[in-house]
């Protein structure tokens, strides 16, 4: 064969070879580094130290590799290359580096060792100050850096002689010189980056260039070759150089200022880098030619050769290896032969036929798979599983078989109480027998960093289970490996003992390595069932109390017995003065403990370490044991543990003394044995308050039952579970060393609060972290524990466990109440620190139950709202703790309880967005999947909620706590439905890739795959016995299967169209299907006939769903209604009309009452079945909602949306979140609360509304009128609101609620007009029936009747004191009566038209009375004679208004203004203008400071009555936000909207300040004139409107395009405006005249955006046909074609002097082109969805709506980074960010369609249309 090799052979050797090392360089352990990139460097390099010109040159090495020629000398080896590249040095450096080359390996290593503890001080002091630089434009963590340069010295200093032997490269730097750069005395942050960047970055270098030259030493000797031998020299001398010089300056006199001049300058680093890189690249090339002249022989033999190479390299990888691994997580302690682990082997005489028997089962190659020994407390399980865990240690050197892993469970002691850590721990364990798994665990826990927290499903699926599939090795290959588990009884949650095992059984289904399973346990009923549910080939089991004779226990307890004792006198000779008997203790004391003991072996145990006690006579003790009551007369525990109580208290004789010693036990001793988990000497003492040696002192005498470790740091833990058994026992009542249970924990959780209260407790940003968005991952954990002591980490973590157990009820101002007020949020923050947030909600749902009834409203209300607090804000806890200060607050409603009592805004938020009063009906967002979600199903419990998406997987969610339990992973395309069976074992998924697939909800296992279908599968359905399944597919077919074998059944064709839907009646009998045919069809399962067909949709069927009991069903369609049928006629019973886009999914609660429906219109409604009528409507999606599914007893409904997110909703309150646009038809009056904290307002659309004046927002919507609401009213201290209704009702309400509290009924015709007296004990009605009734409120009773108008009573008004009631009629008369008689005092005469209301003054002087003639009367109430006669109304007037004192009046009328009076003197001092409807009503805020008026145009306004202006309107935008715009001086934004209008707004204030109407499409985009004098919107109704800011008035309307216009750009001096087009055409206009002026063609699809260059000489243009076009404004030609985007174009923008043109593309990239050339000159990958960029003013950097970046002229290709700008904010996806940092996270309903920002100001567009001002102070971030 010739010379020339195939690719992939070269492809072996060079991926061999460097692959590794690049891979290292790309790990989270090292940072990014371009060194061997494709691409060539991002800057231009500086000059570099070692000149290039005296390298071969490139070119002819080229040539010369074409041809190569073989050389006589042999290859130059390591030394031969330090000695040329010392050559190459200037003398100085030269000598420098001999100077500081150690001579052998021991020195190295004394070096290494020196250096090591240097970097550690360093390491400490970066930990303290927390320093961060910026370094080639990417952020660099001091601590990371340190961590590096510790990482690398690790390796060399582990690996000894190696690197000396087999690395000449490391053995030859300077490490004497390298050792005092490390301990260089350097306390400024710029020198100690220079330092640990430059260190690290040496070593990286010299570890690159070992590998290459191990490389070059296998190659022949060619030209070739000397040419990459001269680069590598040239790449050595360069490392060594740039040492040299550094240590040079560490030996100047000066060294602070040397290193400040030179080495603290980062260029000098960023040119070692660049030059590295360099010199890299060349070494790479010719590397590639050596490679290209290696014959495939010669291949074979360089392979082998690297292989002895590369063992060095093992040896690192190694190191590597055990590091990565280190991020695996495992329960300490939890291993055999753990360093705190108390346990001893089983004596050789006990136990031996039953150890054989365990021996033999493990070394038989056909045993069952899983040996469960199972016995009762205190049996000696534990001891046995110690025996043959070691027994198995040692058995691992024969090779058949080994201990692949243990764990050994202890109740009470943190991890290894719980399952959590279960499989991580394991996996830590195989790994070290199975090398091969290694990279594949690695792999796993890379890929998903958070898995070790997943559900055990997962952990082990993809930490054993799959790894151990995927194993090359052979079957036999490998010894039987078992795993030994101990006391599994003892894991704290009894649900996941039956997991574990389950999951455990699937083992037996891998055939590359056999692992079996000794387990033990008590027989408790949790692990009874586990096994239960196994096959019994699986298992063997043996109950040790009884299949071991009792003679044989006896028989073993005797021979531990003579044992331990003969220990205890051999030991007490070499002490005591007295010696033992030979025979002590005698056989028949033996036998008879031995009788007390059987079958307990921890009796035997604890009776030994008694008597053993060397701080006693082990004599006495022993006659303590005997002396005590024999058998009978107590329990075995009894006859064990009381002795040694009794023990402690024998030489007190005072009583005193004995009362003290009990108290203390109680509490020290009483805590150890409570306690959730053990804590050490030292956290005890700081949580119960007590000396260390007071604690230490009390343990001492109970080392026989307690583990007391020397080290007070380490936990004290009890031998035996039955210990605290004993001492909680109620049979101990009258013992004085009995524990209260409830009293201890009482007491535990007021030490847990204290402690977490006091001084050194819980307070804001614990850990010093300062930054609102520091990312909890990036965290050292070094630093939570410095922070958070091991005494409050359990604190935090167990405060609620004991209040729960301590029996207390929680009240308000109680204990719980006040810790909760002051410190919820900071216990939120150390709990996500300790990363336990997803425990929050738990904690939360534990103290709830536990509430005093009737005495804890305001606890109960402050643990609701946390709840809803942390459900709702539990992601970003856990993503970014402090954020829990700023973002959780900051969009937590107004009226949160947390809120108001725990949190502040920050004081670095300036303005804040609006955010909603109250909760909404959402309960809580799950966030996990990456695309649609397309469907969701609860099981019937609700326990579990499983959701399909279009990004191939199935999630499964805990709705309590929202928290992801399984991913199911099979699926190869989007998967479009789910179904469980009603038992919720079982679920099935369909998906486009024509299959179903059954899975195991407790395993995430899939257990079968459906195929059969020809076409996507669109819906699966379960029988309710879970015996059939029906799956619907494209192929227009219904497929029903049999789950239990996969096999399919019947194939039911009928439908014309794909099927898309499917659903069972409750007993099977009826199946329905939906199609794309717009039909229902009804089948009989049993035989397949088709028995009804369903026709009146006229688009097709999305969705079927049948009621429980069969008797309705509901149908979804493309045609946007839900149809109700009955399947037994096959007859439409309802329509339901509402949705304005189709209708997506449908479901009916279980009783049938309420039926939700889903919409590409983003709502979710509800729908009473019986009526047709709609109850709610629920808004909150971003995008089209696409399934609903309510739990079993309705209290909850899902709903899946495309906007990635499901939602949970309480369908009992469906609270109305957001809705800006107010009411849907003419309010008809409004009402004050006193404070003018609250406003109400009546409608004629049924409906209160309840809004936050200071905000404009909408609290409270009150339905329940069935006809329209007339008036409303508040009792004086806003705690009851009345509204009158044409549906003769009037009803009270409780406005904090939104509760209705009574319906006063009784009046004949419409309730007109309501008024309470001041004191609320009276309430008055005005109806159409001619009569004024008097209501009781607190009653609901009617008091008086009054009579005496002859038309309806229009209005009713009482005087403050209650002494008089005024009331006006369309009988043109004012009457005033007695409240108390109910006698008619006056008859007010005068109004020409009928009186529609009437006012007192405060104190009841004057009337005002209004009417229809147009005019307002004012009256002496005294006298009933008319003062005045205000005219001016040009219409009638509906209502009048004073203010508190008297001096003001307001009208309102049908001429549509608001005026304002003077009564004293009748004169008009103000008309407010605005309303464009008549105006209904007017009220005054009590200080008379806000007036708001209500208007048949459906709005509430809000005014200033001292000036007159308009300081609120209740609405917004009522469709999503399309485009925003500042003006440049900042002071005006214009917005753009789908609801068709434009709107300005204040900056300064956020206020809407216009509303310009007139286009009647959705408008696209605005823009202003540079002086801000013009303002031109876009439009899809295919024209252009200009407009005038300061008025708002309509200028001009542009006309031309043939199709909606997209963009709208003005030259600087605005003399011209360019326009883009749907219709592929750009425009150019003269504004001031309104005329075309050319018309630009070229681009062949929609043009998306244009910009002008400033100068106006040149336009650009991008377009949906991926190019960006340049034209010349004065001719219309245009000039350039810009391609190389490979997606739309969307936006454009060029920089001020118009050198550089940016364009942003659905490609996800930012192109820069120069436009004289036309070249691209970069590219900024990796960023998506740019609608919108700009260039920053005076300088090349581009915004945009995705964030601000760096651009660098000498990169083709470079990833993003943002820029350092004091004065810009930024968005980034979720995140407000400054600089790069993350400031402030935006909750999902808060994210930007559009954004604009200035200065500090950051404004965002919402989907809902609401436009949020944020104002941020980054200088003022602490």
């Amino acid at each position: 064969m010739s010379g020339v090799i195939d690719q992939s052979a070269k492809r072996s050797l060079r991926q061999r070879l460097f692959e590794p090392l690049r891979h290292k360089r790309h790990a989270s352990l090292l940072p990014a580094s371009p060194f061997l990139s494709s691409h060539p460097p991002s800057s231009s390099l500086s000059h570099s130290p070692v000149t290039t010109n005296q390298a071969v040159n490139l070119s002819n090495a080229s040539a010369v590799s074409s041809s190569p020629h073989q050389a006589t000398s042999t290859p130059t080896n390591t030394n031969d290359l330090l000695d040329h590249a010392l050559q190459r040095l200037s003398k100085r450096d030269r000598a420098t580096i001999q100077d500081h080359i150690l001579p052998d390996s021991s020195d190295i290593d004394s070096a290494l060792k020196q250096a090591l503890v240097a970097v550690k001080e360093k390491q400490q002091c970066c930990l303290e100050k927390r320093w961060k630089f910026i370094l080639a434009g990417r952020t660099v963590t001091f601590k990371e850096e340190v961590d590096k340069v510790i990482h690398w010295l690790n390796r060399f200093k582990a690996v000894g002689d190696i690197a000396v032997n087999a690395d000449p490269v490391h053995a030859g730097l300077p490490w004497a010189g390298i050792r005092l750069l490390l301990e260089a005395a350097v306390s400024e942050a710029n020198q100690m980056a220079s330092l640990l960047v430059g260190c690290e970055m040496v070593f990286y270098m010299a570890n690159r260039l070992m590998a290459y030259i191990d490389f070059m030493h296998k190659l022949p000797t060619t030209l070739t070759r000397s040419n990459f031998e001269a680069a590598l020299v040239e790449f050595y001398a360069h490392i060594l150089q740039f040492l040299a010089r550094a240590i040079q300056i560490y030996r100047t006199p000066s060294v602070k200022r040397a290193f400040a001049a030179a080495f603290g300058e980062f260029s000098n680093i960023e040119n070692f880098e660049r030059n590295c890189d360099k010199l890299g690249t060349r070494v790479e090339i010719e590397a590639s030619n050596c490679d290209r002249m290696i014959s495939e022989q010669k291949l074979q033999k360089v392979l082998v050769d690297l292989e002895q190479q590369h063992k060095f390299q093992d040896s690192l990888d190694r190191l590597e290896t055990n590091f990565a691994l280190d991020k695996l997580p495992y329960a300490i302690g939890a291993i055999f032969d753990s360093y705190d682990q108390v346990h001893v082997a089983c004596h050789p005489a006990t136990r031996v036929d039953l150890l054989r028997q365990i021996q033999d089962w493990a070394q038989q190659p056909q045993s069952k798979n899983i040996f469960w020994l199972n016995g009762m407390a205190g049996t000696g399980k534990s001891t046995i599983s110690w025996t043959i865990a070691k027994w198995l240690t040692y058995q691992g050197h024969l090779g058949d078989i080994d201990l692949g892993a243990s764990f050994f469970f202890k109740r009470g002691e943190g991890d290894r109480g719980s399952a959590l850590r279960f499989f991580p721990t394991i996996t830590r364990q195989l790994v070290s027998k199975i090398p091969e798994l290694v990279s594949l665990v690695l792999n796993a826990i890379t890929a998903d960093h958070s898995l070790c927290n997943k559900s055990l499903g997962e952990q082990f699926e993809k930490l054993i289970y799959q790894p151990l599939q995927t194993l090359t090795i052979a079957p036999g290959g490998r010894p039987t490996l078992i795993v030994v588990v101990d006391a599994l009884d003892e894991c704290e949650d009894d649900t996941k003992i039956n997991e574990l095992l389950q999951l455990w059984s699937r083992l037996s289904q891998i055939t590359t390595v056999r692992i079996k399973l000794f387990l033990t346990s008590r027989p408790d009923l949790p692990v009874r069932l586990g096994f239960k549910r196994m096959s019994a080939d699986a298992h063997r089991d043996m109950v040790l109390q009884d299949e071991v004779p009792r003679t044989t226990i006896q028989h073993d307890i005797s021979a531990f017995l003579r044992d331990a004792f003969a220990k205890i006198r051999t030991d007490s000779n070499l002490l005591l003065d007295t010696p033992f008997d030979p025979d002590w203790p005698s056989e028949k004391v033996i036998q008879e403990l031995a009788d007390v003991a059987v079958p307990l072996f921890i009796i035997a145990a604890t009776i030994c370490r008694f008597v053993g006690d060397r701080n006693w006579d082990p004599r006495e003790q022993l006659e303590t044991i005997l002396r005590f009551p024999g058998v009978g007369q107590m329990s075995q525990m009894e006859q064990t543990y009381l002795p040694v109580l009794h023990h402690m208290s024998a030489t007190l004789r005072e009583a005193h003394d004995k009362e003290k010693l009990y108290q203390e036990f109680q509490i020290i001793i009483g805590s150890v044995v409570v306690l959730a988990e053990p804590l050490s000497i030292t956290s005890l003492a700081a949580l119960l308050e007590k000396p260390s040696h007071a604690i230490k002192r009390r343990l001492n005498s109970l080392h026989s039952v307690l583990h007391v470790p020397v080290d007070h740091d380490l936990p004290v833990r009890t031998l035996h579970l039955s210990f605290t058994e004993f001492l909680l026992n109620d049979q101990l009542r009258d013992q004085s060393f009995r524990v209260d249970g409830p009293t201890t924990h009482r007491m535990l959780f007021i030490q847990c609060l204290k402690l977490l209260s006091g001084p050194d407790g819980l307070h804001e940003d614990i850990c010093n972290l300062r930054h609102p968005g520091q990312l909890r991952g990036e965290i050292d954990s070094i630093i939570i524990r410095q922070c958070l002591s091991p005494a409050s980490q359990y604190a935090c973590r167990y405060w609620v466990h004991h209040v729960q157990h301590s029996m207390d009820l929680i009240r308000d101002d109680g204990e719980v109440h006040i810790f909760l007020m002051r410190h919820f949020l900071h216990w939120f923050e150390a709990l996500s620190l300790m990363d336990c947030v997803a425990e929050v909600i738990k904690f939360v749902d534990v103290l709830r139950p536990l509430i005093v009834p009737n005495h804890s409203a305001c606890v109960s209300s402050f643990l609701e709202d946390a709840r809803r607090f942390v459900l709702t804000n539990r992601y970003i806890a856990d993503l970014a703790p402090l954020q829990i200060y700023s973002s959780a607050v900051v969009f937590a409603p107004q009226n949160s309880v947390v809120r108001g009592t725990c949190g502040r805004i920050p004081v670095w938020i300036q303005r804040s967005p609006i955010t909603p009063a109250m909760w909404g009906p959402e309960l809580q967002k799950l966030e996990g999947h990456t695309e649609y979600v397309y469907t969701l199903a609860f099981t019937q419990d609700g326990s579990l909620l499983a959701s399909a998406s279009g990004d191939k997987t199935v999630r499964l969610w805990n709705p309590a706590t929202g928290q992801e339990t399984r991913k199911l992973e099979g699926h190869t395309e989007w998967v479009s439905a789910v179904a469980f069976t009603q038992d919720g074992s079982l679920l099935a998924s369909a998906s486009y890739d024509k299959t179903v697939r059954l899975w195991n909800p407790a395993t995430g296992q899939e257990m079968r795959k459906l195929e059969g279908h020809t076409e996507w599968v669109s819906a699966v359905a379960f029988i309710q016995d879970g015996s059939l399944l029906a799956s619907a597919s494209g192929d227009k077919t219904v497929r029903l299967w049999d789950p239990a074998t996969g096999q399919k059944m019947r194939k039911l064709e009928g439908h014309t169209k794909l099927v898309t839907a499917v659903a069972f009646t409750q007993d099977g009998s009826l199946l329905a299907s939906a199609s794309g045919d717009k039909t229902v069809r009804l089948w009989n399962p049993a035989t397949g006939q088709e028995m009804r067909k369903l026709e009146g949709h006229t688009k097709l069927v999305t969705a079927v769903v049948f009621t429980q009991d069969g008797s309705l069903l509901a149908s979804a369609s493309g045609d946007k209604t839900v149809r109700l049928w009955n399947p037994a006629t096959g007859q439409e019973t309802r329509k339901l009309e509402g949705h304005n886009e189709w209708v997506s999914a449908v479901a009916f609660t279980q009783d049938g009452s309420l039926l939700a429906s889903a919409s590409y219109d983003k709502t979710i409604r509800l729908w009473n079945p019986t009526t047709g009528q709609e109850t709610r409507k629920l808004e909150g999606h971003t995008e089209w909602a696409s399934a609903v599914a309510f739990t079993q007893d309705g209290s909850l409904l899902a709903s899946a949306s495309g906007d990635k997110t499901v939602r949970l909703w309480n369908p009992a309150t469906g609270q109305e979140t957001r809705k800006l646009e107010g009411h849907t038809k003419l309010v008809t009056a409004v009402a004050f609360t006193q404070n003018g904290s609250l406003l109400a307002s009546a409608s004629y659309d049924k409906t209160v509304r309840l809004w936050n004046p200071a905000t404009g927002q909408e609290t409270r919507k009150l339905e329940g009128h069935i006809e329209w609401v007339s008036a409303v009213v508040f009792i004086q201290d806003g705690s009851l609101l009345a509204s009158a209704s044409y549906d003769k009702t009037v009803r009270l309400w409780n406005p904090a609620t939104g509760q209705e509290m009574r319906k006063l009924e009784g009046h004949t015709d419409g309730v007109s007009a309501i008024a309470f007296t001041q004191d609320g004990s009276l309430l008055a009605s005005a109806s159409a029936d001619k009569t004024v009734r008097l209501w009781n409120p607190v009653t609901g009773q009617e008091t008086r009747k009054l009579e005496g108008h002859t038309e309806w009573v229009s209005a009713v008004a009482f005087t403050q004191d209650g002494s008089l009631l005024a009331s006006a009629s369309y009988d043109k008369t004012v009457r005033l009566w007695n409240p108390a008689t109910g006698q008619e005092m006056r008859k007010l005469e005068g109004h020409t038209e009928w009186v529609s209301a009437v006012a007192f003054t405060q104190d009841g002087s004057l009337l005002a009375s209004a009417s229809y003639d147009k005019t307002v009367r004012l009256w002496n109430s005294a006298t009933g004679q008319e003062t005045r006669k205000l005219e001016g109304h040009t219409d009638k007037v509906m209502t009048v208004a004073f203010t508190q004192n008297g001096s003001l009046l307001a009208s309102a009328s049908g001429d549509k203004t608001v005026r304002l009076w003077n009564p004293a003197t009748g004169q008009e001092t103000r008309k407010l203008e605005g309303h464009t409807g008549e105006i209904m009503a007017v009220v005054f805020t009590q200080d008379g400071s806000l007036l708001a008026s209500a208007s048949g145009d459906k709005t509430v306004r809000l005014w200033n009555p001292a000036t007159g202006q308009k300081t609120r309107k209740l609405e917004g935008h009522t469709e999503w936000a399309s485009a925003v715009a500042f003006t440049q001086d900042g002071s005006l934004l214009a917005s753009a909207s789908a609801d068709k209008t434009v709107r300005l707004w204040n900056l300064a204030t956020g206020q809407e300040t216009r509303k310009l109407e007139g286009h009647t499409e959705w408008v696209s985009a605005v823009a202003f004139t540079q002086d801000g004098s013009l303002l031109a919107s876009a439009s899809g109704d295919k024209t252009v409107r200009l407009w005038n800011p300061a008025t708002g008035q309509e200028t001009r309307k542009l006309k031309g395009h043939t199709d909606g216009v997209s963009a709208v750009a003005f030259t600087q001096d605005g003399s011209l405006l360019a326009s883009a087009s749907y219709d592929k055409t750009v425009r150019l206009w003269n504004p001031t005249t309104g005329q075309e002026m050319r018309k630009l063609k070229g681009h062949t699809k929609l043009v998306t955006a244009v910009a002008f260059t400033q100068d106006g000489s040149l336009l650009a243009s991008a377009s949906a046909d991926k190019t960006v076009r340049l034209w010349d404004p004065a001719t219309g030609q245009e000039t350039r074609k810009l391609e190389g985007h490979i997606e739309w174009v969307s936006a454009v923008a060029f920089t001020q002097d118009g050198s550089l043109l940016a364009s942003a593309s659905g490609d996800k990239t930012v192109r820069l082109w120069d436009p004289a050339t036309g070249r691209e000159v970069q590219r900024l990958d990796g960023i998506s969805y740019i609608m919108n960029t700009e260039f920053a003013v005076g300088s090349n950097t581009p915004i945009t709506n995705q964030g601000t970046f760096n651009i660098n002229h000498q990169s083709d290709s470079i990833p993003v980074s943002f820029t350092d700008s004091n004065s810009s904010l930024s968005l980034k996806k979720d995140w407000i960010q400054q600089t790069g940092r993350n400031l402030l996270w935006l909750p999902h309903e808060y994210r930007s369609i559009v954004s604009a920002c200035h200065g500090n100001t950051l404004v965002i567009g919402q989907s809902s249309g609401q436009v949020n001002f944020i104002q941020l102070d980054h200088s003022m971030v602490v």
